[in-house]
């Protein structure tokens, strides 16, 4: 491979040694000071066994198309791995950041999710602590889990430090700027994100996540049709594509768009508070009920998220109901809750003392 004028070439079992090289030219590339410490961290990586990182390749390939079965088989690639080296530190981020995900897509029960991811990290952390991946992961738990904010700028801060060029890193922390309203820094890191790894397509959704949130909703289409450009079929830019055109008036065309990228296989999306919204958003009254009542009937068997419920009635103006279930959702650890202070879902709560409350004890009202 070949960065600038450089060239590189390993064996595989030399793998981690030249992604050490490449992050330290990355680092030169861009520009970014790196000291003669972590010069020697990225340099630091040992040869790592074939057979379990081709493995965690797999899993990452699998991680990244970001459904609910994806990661499930994600999870069985990254157990391999640690099955043929149980000190693959690496392994143990994509196991850890698996779990996350599936908690945060409300797949597994935020108690249950974020609790094998947080055993995943401090795992690998206790193998290699000088792996950004690693601290990548924490941080997300910190953010999504125990709505720590220091604690999870820290460990992103750290991840950013130890690899320069590491996207997914930056795309994380975008996303927690952007969350704490802190929107000029959140729409400049994810543009780094995007720049350090153009062809993925997590890059681009988080581009427009974080110009969503900043209310610039008509630059926010942009970087997720340019995701669907990429991939037709990736169904978080097509759900993100809904949510801006919601906001820009377009609620026939948002809810044409959620049902592309939710549609199973018989061609019908699944039962979603978004869709409830959206059906709410162009009138469509029966439907907005009916699609609630299912996704009610669903939270019967599994975990649903109370916050996506609370945002439904906080869309049709029932106040008492909408903060009725932002409890629910603070009590369950749901993390959606992240978004609290910046959604514009619930600008019509902002007056109410006990939302007010809640964002107090969020940490999110400075």
């Amino acid at each position: 491979m070949s960065l600038g004028a450089k060239s590189y070439e390993r064996g595989l079992s030399d793998i981690l040694a030249l992604q050490s090289e490449v992050a330290h030219a990355i680092a030169d590339e861009i520009r970014i000071q790196v000291t003669p410490d972590e010069r020697a961290r990225l340099r630091s990586k040992g040869a790592v066994n074939p057979a379990a990182h081709v493995a965690y390749l797999q899993g990452s390939f699998l991680w990244n198309r970001f459904t609910g079965e994806s990661v499930k088989e994600a999870i069985r690639r990254y157990e391999e791995a640690l099955a043929i080296d149980p000190n693959y530190a690496a392994a143990y981020s994509g196991l850890a950041d698996s779990y996350v995900m599936l908690a945060n897509h409300h797949i597994l029960p935020p108690r249950e999710g974020y609790s094998l991811g947080r055993k995943a990290a401090e795992r690998g952390l206790s193998l290699d602590e000088s792996l950004a991946e690693l601290h990548t992961s924490l941080g997300w738990i910190h953010r999504l889990f125990d709505w720590d904010w220091p604690a999870a700028e820290r460990e992103s801060l750290r991840a950013v430090q130890l690899n320069p060029g590491y996207a997914f890193g930056r795309s994380r922390y975008a996303l927690l700027l952007s969350g704490m309203g802190r929107h000029e820094e959140a729409i400049a890191e994810a543009q780094r994100a995007h720049e350090l790894d153009p062809l993925n397509l997590l890059t681009y959704t988080v581009v427009g996540d974080t110009l969503f949130y900043a209310r610039r909703f008509d630059r926010s289409v942009v970087p997720y049709r340019k995701c669907l450009e990429l991939d037709p079929t990736f169904g978080a830019a097509h759900t993100d594509l809904a949510r801006s055109l919601e906001h820009l008036g377009r609620a026939d065309e948002a809810i044409e768009e959620f049902v592309r990228g939710t549609a199973g296989p018989d061609g019908r999306p699944r039962p979603s508070s978004g869709l409830a919204i959206l059906y709410a958003r162009a009138g469509r009254q029966d439907d907005a009920r009916s699609t609630l009542e299912s996704v009610q009937a669903l939270a019967q068997k599994q975990f649903v998220s109370p916050y996506g419920i609370a945002s439904y009635y906080a869309v049709i103006g029932d106040n008492d109901r909408a903060l009725d279930w932002l409890e629910k959702a603070y009590a369950e650890r749901d993390g959606t809750l992240v978004w609290l202070k910046v959604h514009p879902r619930l600008d019509g709560l902002r007056g109410e003392p006990r939302f007010r409350d809640l964002l107090a004890r969020m940490r999110l009202d400075s």
